[in-house]
């Protein structure tokens, strides 16, 4: 049995008995000597010798807990801050963090509550990935190191011709927020499973399609929140869908974000944040230097909103390199970690790693796709770079797309017969001019 369950069982008995145990480990509670030697040893600072003959309360009691288990996992003294990062475990962390507090009123004594931090759910930490010929795709999420629930959901959808991934970051606190992401994310899954496949005759009839089902799942949302009384719940949603490993259909809600990382290396950004700062500066509202004033977490566009449009509904299609890399992520991974080509290409420990390295304060979720490109793709991989065309409202918020798209050998070849059949046109033309000057001269 280890440290963690060790304490778990101590923490029960406390509950069921209505006091603490009298021995825990080699702690014996009742003699205030042994405690304070015990307490010199774990922690930097001796004044808690003081707290301890002062007031050997349930306080006092959980300290030591805290202390017992840091030094157990890090093999360090307690210098009264959780900052060196040593602990990367949610639950184990948000422990420590409740119970190691150095002031004394801060510090939560409730054996049930305590007891309440270590109870895993499955949601606490999901990670999967999803392997095949063509792609392959990791997905993980975490409560992070503050949280005590998930409020994030992920999902994916494999069809014979598509795949799409799915992330939403529950809004609204506590349950609310789980409830709505879960509802998004279920309802879109299902969406795509039973009815994509009579839309995906034309780009225009996806585009519909995917701003419909962001928009239903609003409905049904609402729906809930009408049944079950609830003020306030709503959910950010990101969908990446890839039809036929080359056309790339984004649809988006709220301030999750969706990355591509290009054939040239080039890390870009491609939905928009729907936060309430972000849209005044794209609506020219409010200037560079101002957006610092504002609040970035406040969303203005988000799944729950009953005066939700369709046009606040961001959508877009592009056409996906053969070696294009995706990633998909909460907001809880964005503001933590800077998105540069190696957080695309980095081994997925490392940046599971980096995650808790940061201290997470919020839900982590994160998805990436690789594709496997074939030797005959790389052999004839040439690529040209042009711009979509924008419409009039994008230019006004100066927003600009950049893709490329992979020439297929058709292509090559009927370029390279239109650049001879010029090349002898040109040549009939330069020798009819040069015969006629001759002609005209020598006559």
């Amino acid at each position: 049995m280890n440290i963690i369950e060790d304490i778990k069982k101590y923490l029960k008995s406390w509950i069921e008995n209505g006091t603490p145990t009298t021995k825990f480990k080699d702690i014996n509670f009742d003699n205030k000597i042994n405690v304070a030697r015990k307490i010199v040893k774990l922690s930097y600072k001796d004044k808690i010798i003081d707290e301890i003959y002062n007031s050997f309360n349930n306080q006092t009691i959980v300290y030591i807990l805290g202390l017992y288990m840091y030094n157990s996992l890090t093999f360090k003294k307690y210098n009264f801050s959780l900052d060196d990062r040593e602990v990367k475990e949610p639950r184990v962390y948000q422990f420590l963090n409740m119970v190691l507090q150095e002031e004394r009123e801060k510090r939560e004594s409730d054996p049930k509550i305590l007891l309440s931090i270590f109870d895993f759910d499955p949601r606490d930490i999901i990670e999967e990935s999803i392997e095949n010929s063509n792609y392959r795709v990791e997905l993980f999420s975490t409560l992070g190191l503050t949280r005590l629930t998930n409020q994030d959901y992920l999902g994916f959808v494999e069809l014979d011709n598509a795949l799409a991934l799915i992330v939403a970051d529950g809004v609204g606190g506590g349950e609310s927020g789980e409830i709505a992401s879960k509802i998004a994310i279920d309802f879109t899954i299902s969406s795509i499973k039973n009815s994509l496949s009579s839309h995906t005759s034309n780009s225009k009839s996806i585009q519909n399609f995917l701003k419909d089902t962001i928009f239903l799942s609003n409905q049904k949302i609402l729906e809930y929140a009408n049944s079950h009384d609830i003020s306030m719940m709503g959910t950010t949603l990101s969908i990446a869908l890839i039809i036929d490993k080359i056309n790339l259909y984004i649809a988006h809600i709220g301030d999750s974000r969706i990355y591509e990382l290009d054939s040239s290396l080039k890390v870009g950004q491609i939905t928009q944040d729907h936060s309430v700062v972000e849209v005044l500066f794209r609506s020219n509202k409010i200037t560079q230097e101002q957006k610092s004033a504002y609040k970035k977490n406040i969303l203005a566009f988000v799944l729950g909103k009953r005066n939700l449009k369709k046009d606040n509904i961001f959508v877009q299609q592009s056409i996906l390199y053969d070696n294009s890399k995706l990633l998909l992520c909460s907001d809880g991974f964005w503001e933590k970690i800077k998105i540069t080509k190696e957080t695309f290409n980095k081994p997925f420990n490392d940046l599971k790693d980096e995650i808790y390295s940061s201290v997470p304060t919020d839900n982590v979720t994160v998805i990436r796709y690789f594709p496997k490109v074939s030797k005959v793709d790389i052999k004839d991989n040439i690529y040209e770079d042009y711009e979509e065309e924008i419409d009039n409202h994008k230019v006004e918020k100066k927003i600009k797309y950049r893709t490329n798209r992979k020439i297929s050998k058709g292509d090559i070849i009927a370029n390279r017969l239109t650049y001879l059949r010029n090349m002898l046109i040109f040549v009939v033309i330069i020798s009819s001019i040069t015969f006629f000057i001759l002609n005209f001269f020598t006559s």
